[in-house]
């Protein structure tokens, strides 16, 4: 092996996102306002506390390639809430892909748990409500409403698969989103 540059190593495959920010950069007094700000500049404004005592915790990795935007969130001791309309300039579905802990969702008249080996389609333009209790990570991806709706309609608020192992499905989209992130 030549000697050189270190080569970077991800951890469990997972593609390289860039750094948006993080409740690890500031004290624990003004981590939930600095999340709060982080969160809803991706997810538009929502009313945002703690689950319990002690601090909110976050973090946000977070690419954007034409009109989709991929992410990592990692999320710990918080809930929040958000009204109708209150995404930002357009709605958006997001397919997300939990990776470990769990959250409790309620989208629009529909409740889920979300796990890892899930995958899911909520409809962020309708109101909501998220619990992590302890700590929960998903990757998503976000897509606009109008990229979608004409084939979907806004009937299903939450839509979940598992991901059985091998799902050539699930497999096919983790190699194509890795590829799109080593290029972009």
């Amino acid at each position: 092996m030549s000697q050189g540059a270190p080569r970077r190593t991800h951890h469990a495959g997972n593609p390289p996102l860039p750094r948006i920010g993080g409740t690890a950069d500031v004290d624990s007094a003004r981590s939930e306002e600095h999340w709060r700000t982080i969160f809803g500049n991706l997810w538009g404004k929502r009313d945002l506390a703690s689950v319990h005592e002690g601090q909110v915790l976050g973090s946000l990795h977070s690419r954007t390639i034409g009109a989709l935007t991929f992410n990592r969130i990692a999320f710990g001791n918080q809930q929040f809430e958000r009204s109708t309309g209150s995404t930002g300039d357009e709605p958006f579905f997001s397919l997300s892909f939990p990776e470990n802990g769990s959250a409790h969702c309620d989208i629009g008249e529909q409740t889920a748990r979300l796990l890892p080996q899930n995958a899911y389609r909520h409809n962020n333009g309708l109101s909501a409500k998220l619990r992590i209790e302890e700590r929960h990570s998903t990757f998503n991806i976000q897509i606009p409403v109008s990229a979608l709706e004409y084939r979907l309609g806004r009937r299903t608020d939450i839509m979940s698969r598992r991901t059985v192992q091998p799902d050539s499905i699930y497999h096919m989209m983790r190699r194509l989103i890795s590829d799109l992130m080593s290029k972009a």
